[in-house]
């Protein structure tokens, strides 16, 4: 296993965390509040930070049997194809009747106020990569990829036209209308009148240098995008991305009226959020939220206070925070729920008697849910039949058990990679039972399911996010 270490956190997940991070050699004697580890999630980031956590194919470019090249983004309600003509999308929103199939095409290439040159008709359809196809033409490349932001079409100018002025390029659209909007440009689909957004409109040289960029609406079925490529570096990038149009303000007034602090994507591509919120777009929802793609909605009367933690297990959702108790409607039908809970679509359940603290990360492997926070012990019910979990422990679908005797401080991060189990967080060690047998672990470490080891020397401060991807392990924190 090879581990990678970060200092800033965005650059792993998404940017999951905003605000100051600790200065560097400076650690507290203390074990962290809950109130102080709470990270927040910026809001124009949650697209990245839910994609970070997914590992469906509901977003992924590949080829299919017939070794055609599609393109999924369940999330925002879209597929296409490849081909020799670029790329075509088609909304998956619309049932019982034909589909909208529709795409933007580069034609033109040259000057503002010069000379156009027209681009080819037909080019060459290739999967460059894992999430990444290509479109090759005499004098453009197009890339397209899948993400919870939308669909990204990216057209590369490999080379600088000749004449001055702004660089212009001119996209011919068809299946939809265009019309102007505040983010960049809307499609309404000719079938079902769904309204894309076409937006995120994104330009960057060869240096990586952002350059100053225009995309416009000229008439119902064309678009332009004007660059200021004077000091550009060759070739340049320009990066727009199709999503549904209510992606763009959350539904109803943007965001949510307070802190997000987690999220989780299940295979449909329905985004749930948790955090310290009651309100979120237009709809009441206490600490606790579902996004469809286009509308939000709560689950039951939400939880009695703060969401940190959610995970996914096929159609069940985990719910973990500082909150003692889940409501059915309302702040009727209470579920006794000591800081975690089980949401299976319909309805609320506990896990035996919850935790004694509060829950602030959770990992699903399998069968089994495993559990990291504040708290030192779990229950079988009620206050009773307590285990002596100190920080993390595994629920296995209808029991608690502890993974040796835990940690001596805060659990705030896991991940899974086969059957290995990664924790990081505000700890220096972990015991293999009570506190005795200590492996010298500094805010991170494995368990293997029945016992302990060290990551290298560990970290110097506390971390606060793991990732995995293929055999790599991601962290990050204030290290």
């Amino acid at each position: 296993m090879k581990t990678a270490y970060c200092s800033v956190l965005g650059l792993l997940l998404g940017l999951l965390l905003s605000g100051s991070p600790a200065l560097a050699g400076a650690v507290s004697p203390a074990d962290p509040s809950p109130a102080a580890e709470a990270k927040p999630i910026p809001w124009s980031e949650i697209g990245a930070k839910a994609g970070a956590q997914y590992s469906g194919d509901g977003l992924s470019v590949s080829t299919d049997a017939q070794g055609r090249l599609r393109i999924r983004c369940v999330f925002q309600r879209m597929e296409g194809e490849i081909t020799a003509e670029g790329l075509w999308l088609t909304s998956t929103t619309t049932e019982g009747s034909a589909p909208d199939r529709f795409r933007v095409r580069a034609e033109r290439l040259g000057r503002s106020g010069g000379a156009m040159s027209e681009l080819g008709e037909a080019g060459t359809a290739t999967l460059a990569g894992a999430n990444l196809g290509r479109y090759q033409r005499v004098g453009m490349v197009e890339e397209y990829s899948a993400s919870m932001d939308g669909v990204r079409q990216d057209f590369v100018v490999p080379t600088r036209p000749a004449g001055t002025g702004m660089l212009r390029v001119e996209l011919a659209v068809r299946g939809a209308r265009v019309q102007s909007s505040a983010q960049g440009a809307e499609l309404v689909l000719a079938g079902s009148g769904r309204k894309l957004a076409y937006s995120r409109l994104k330009v960057v040289d060869a240096t990586g240098r952002e350059l100053a960029a225009t995309l416009e609406a000229e008439g119902e079925d064309r678009l332009v995008v004007g660059v200021d490529d004077e000091q550009a570096q060759y070739p340049v990038r320009i990066d727009p991305t199709f999503s549904d149009a209510n992606w763009i303000s959350m539904g109803g007034a943007p965001g949510a009226h307070d802190t997000v602090f987690a999220l989780a994507v299940d295979g449909s591509g329905n985004l749930y959020v948790g955090g310290a919120f009651t309100v979120i777009g237009n709809v009441a929802a206490k600490y606790l939220a579902k996004w469809n793609g286009s509308a939000w909605s709560a689950l039951g009367g939400g939880a009695q206070n703060q969401v940190s933690a959610l995970a996914v297990s096929g159609t069940d959702l985990y719910v973990g925070g500082s909150f003692s108790s889940v409501y059915s409607s309302g702040t009727t039908g209470v579920t006794d729920t000591r800081c975690i809970a089980k949401w299976n679509g319909s309805a609320w359940s506990a896990l035996g008697g919850g935790a004694q603290s509060g829950v602030r990360a959770l990992a699903v492997s399998g069968t089994n849910l495993y559990v990291g926070g504040y708290f030192t012990s779990v229950y079988s019910s009620g206050t009773t039949g307590v285990t002596d979990t100190s920080r993390i422990a595994k629920w296995n679908g209808s029991a608690w058990s502890a993974l040796g005797g835990g940690a001596p401080s805060t659990v705030l991060a896991l991940a899974v990679s086969g059957t290995d189990l990664y924790v990081g967080g505000y700890f220096t060690s972990v015991y293999s039972t009570g506190t005795t047998g200590v492996t010298d672990t500094s805010k991170i470490a494995k368990w293997n399911g029945s016992a302990w080891s060290a990551l290298g020397g560990g970290a110097q401060s506390t971390i606060y996010a793991l990732a995995v991807s293929g055999s790599d392990l991601y962290v990050g924190g204030s290290f």
